[in-house]
């Protein structure tokens, strides 16, 4: 082979070399970045107001405090991700659509219907609320569900995932498909109503040692166990509904809370 060919094949052999340096990809995981788009919004509570809560999939935590106003935060879930690409300077990330509305007395929060169509993505959300608040129609395709600190009433819907009520008074209805159910009520009025229903996951209720309740549970595949007596026989006057059900799991009624 003369010097000029094997000039030529060593300058072929390095430039494809540099080509390959070029191109080489990372593994999958390394190609994929967790995408966080925010959502913030602050706006007043009228006396009376209702709150709904529309979600797909995603975490929900409500906090109760001392300001009559709603904040509302949410954030685009970590199973939420998109594949690393080539970044051009028009290139943003996308809003994450949320709708916040106040109609005839009601503020209702929505992930936006795209939104929750689309399987890869994910939202969680987390709400500070005055104490005193009507929570209506709050419902979570898939995520866990944690309130705590406030009175009035409330209503969760849930596909799956596990749902904690800590120190609540007033009344309360959950339904969930698959989770379990904690709930903590206080100050139980006669005109309260606890329904509390799973159909495949374990209820826990705390109530306090004094509260009067006409208690009912059902547990067909599972054990029911309650500090109060459900053979007790009852007494004249109103007393407060407590209606439970795990389909496929067990009831625990628990006077105070450990």
């Amino acid at each position: 082979m003369s010097k000029r060919w094997l000039l030529i094949s060593l300058v072929s052999l390095s430039f494809l070399s540099a080509c390959v340096i070029v191109v080489e990809r990372t593994p999958w995981e390394s190609e994929r970045r967790m995408l966080r788009a925010t959502f913030e919004k602050t706006l007043a509570i009228n006396q009376g107001d209702e709150i709904s809560l529309e979600n797909a999939r995603g975490r929900v935590e409500i906090l109760g405090w001392d300001e009559e106003k709603l904040e509302v935060r949410a954030e685009e879930g970590e199973g939420t991700y998109r594949p690393r690409g080539i970044q051009i300077s028009s290139w943003r990330e996308p809003d994450l659509e949320i709708e916040v509305k106040r109609l005839d007395g009601e503020i209702r929060i929505r992930t936006s219907p795209a939104l929750q169509k689309d399987e890869r993505r994910s939202v969680n959300y987390f709400l500070r609320v005055p104490r005193s608040v009507h929570l209506r129609h709050l419902r979570n395709g898939f995520g866990n569900i944690r309130i705590a600190d406030v009175y009035g009433s409330m209503t969760i819907e849930a596909e799956e995932g596990d749902i904690q009520v800590e120190n609540f008074s007033g009344s309360l209805e959950i339904q969930v498909g698959e989770g379990d159910i904690e709930a903590e009520v206080l100050d139980i009025r006669p005109e309260d109503e606890i329904r509390l229903s799973s159909q495949t996951g374990h209820i826990r209720l705390y109530l306090e040692p004094e509260a009067e309740v006409r208690l009912e549970a059902t547990a067909p595949e599972g054990n029911v166990v309650s500090d109060f007596d459900l053979n007790r026989p009852e007494e004249p006057g109103p007393r407060a509904i407590v209606s439970l059900r795990a389909s496929h799991g067990d009831i625990w009624v628990k006077k105070g809370k450990e």
